[in-house]
């Protein structure tokens, strides 16, 4: 296929974001350290650590904790933007890339965290976005800035622009624990605002590969577009090609919620040499529902790889979530696709708070689909942020796809109380890798659920969900202040 590659140098990447593979085991914490532990585990202790996204802190500079397991407890590390500045929205996005090669490996380079701050100037560019990578210090025992990524420098693809939102979302393939050798892993980071031939907000997603080297220079670099040979459609005004992010393997899942008016689109991009590309809208046959103005479709996106049977396929979701149900506008769903290479859409099914199995019903502003992750391996957890409870106003919920369950912070066994605003379910996140060698390790049935307007939108992260041996509990910033919006980016979700 086309890979317009941009070639110099080398560099690296790291943290959080997609489904995962079950059944691997981690090593105890005092197992010799190595990359081969899996993700989510910056200091090699065989424990996951959670990065948490406030872009709203110190007046809208941002900041990233990080709780890190230091095998007697958790560590929390606070990072902050150099020379940040008020609109920054440092922590909009979170992601890791394992990036490595040979049998010589720094431990520095295993797993880095990446942050998105799509508010980031550029000289004079307004909001045109950044993306800062961090590298984990055994030694010191703490992050270290490796880098500030920008387009146009570092031969990052594509041109700084007013508005772009560079590191709005990224997506990197799942780290698998079991690859030996050579692995470098591609990141993916959505420019949303891009425009391109006059089409302003049609959208991009830069494509980096970053080596093992110590430089901070992209080794390769696209930038894949509507406009691109071979990808279906074309970059039209307000498209936001690139909002939503997520990836299987060699396929990146893009979600297009501009396309058409905002009734939204998904595309499946494989860059390998011949593959075919895909895009998917509710116009396409064996997609449920129908294409309205303002569906938003592909807002958000998940790769639930952990679904994949004896190496098959998998399930990929995508919410739509201003979707109107009946005359509830705003009303949200979601659509689950089989994926096995590509779209299975004879074995499409779509769902809403109307839908026989889901709690609840469908009702104007709900925005059913702004969130999505799993619990277990049965069960799809849907973030619902306008839910009313009650008389309370956008208190929001967390739906399961099945078994009419559904959890609020009235919920017995889950800390705080339902609060006008809260937004309880903006965001989910779930682990990669289980970790099932060690009974503290119970993420895969400890969804973190972000609550990013609690206490005046100080925000707080839900730990867990009551049932499975876990007791949720509340996790709130080191520094809580009004406006942080801690709980907006959980590091942890694809």
């Amino acid at each position: 296929m086309r890979r317009q590659v941009l070639r110099t140098g080398l560099a690296v990447l790291a943290i959080a974001v997609t489904g995962l593979a079950w059944a691997i085991d981690a090593p105890p914490a005092s197992a010799e350290p190595e990359c081969m532990t899996g993700s989510n585990d910056f200091n090699l202790d065989g424990r996951v650590d959670v990065a948490v996204g406030m872009p709203g802190a110190a007046g809208g500079t941002g900041a990233v904790e990080v709780r890190v397991s230091d095998g007697s407890g958790t560590a929390i590390h606070r990072l902050v933007p150099p020379q940040g500045e008020a609109g920054d929205r440092f922590g909009t996005a979170l992601a890791e890339v394992a990036s490595y090669e040979g049998s010589d490996i720094e431990r520095g380079t295993c797993s880095r965290l990446v942050v998105g701050a799509p508010g980031r100037d550029v000289g004079t560019l307004n909001d045109a976005g950044a993306i800062f990578v961090y590298d984990w210090d055994a030694d010191q025992g703490e992050f270290t800035l490796f880098h500030e990524f920008r387009q146009g420098a570092q031969a990052v693809p594509g041109q700084p622009q007013v508005g772009a939102g560079f590191g709005s979302d990224l997506a990197s393939p799942f780290h698998e624990p079991d690859i030996v050798g050579s692995v470098v892993r591609p990141l993916y980071v959505g420019v949303p605002g891009y425009d391109l031939a006059g089409q302003a907000d049609a959208g991009a997603v830069a494509e980096l590969v970053l080596g093992s080297s110590q430089v901070p220079i992209v080794e390769e670099g696209q930038l894949v577009t509507q406009n691109v040979a071979g990808v279906p459609g074309a970059s039209e005004t307000n498209d936001r090609f690139g909002a939503a992010l997520a990836v299987s393997g060699a396929d990146v899942f893009i979600g297009v919620p501009g396309e058409n008016n905002s009734s939204g689109g998904v595309l499946d991009w494989d860059p390998s040499p011949g593959a075919t590309e895909t895009f998917v809208t509710q116009n396409t046959a064996g997609v449920p529902g129908t294409p309205e103005a303002g569906d938003s479709f592909g807002a958000t996106l998940y790769s639930a790889t952990e679904t994949s049977h004896n190496g098959g396929g998998h399930n990929v979701l995508a919410g739509a979530p201003g979707e109107a149900i009946g005359s509830a506008k705003g009303a949200g769903s979601v659509i689950v696709f089989w994926f096995d290479g590509t779209f299975a859409l004879g074995e499409t099914k779509g769902f809403n708070q109307d839908t026989a199995g889901v709690a609840g019903a469908a009702e104007a502003g709900d925005a059913f689909g702004s969130s999505l992750g799993t619990w277990g391996a049965a069960d799809f957890l849907v973030g619902v942020p306008g839910e009313d409870i009650g008389t309370v106003r956008d208190a929001g919920s967390v739906s399961a796809l099945r078994g009419e369950r559904a959890w609020t912070q009235a919920t017995t066994g889950i800390p705080g109380g339902v609060e006008a605003g809260d937004r309880f379910g903006q965001t989910i996140g779930n682990v990669r890798v289980p970790f099932t060698g060690d009974e503290d390790d119970v993420w895969l049935d400890a969804p973190l659920i972000g609550v990013p307007g609690e206490n005046a939108g100080a925000g707080t992260v839900l730990s867990g969900l009551p049932g499975r041996g876990v007791t949720p509990v509340n996790w709130v910033a080191g520094s809580p202040a009004a406006g942080n919006r801690y709980g907006q980016a959980l590091g942890s979700t694809n």
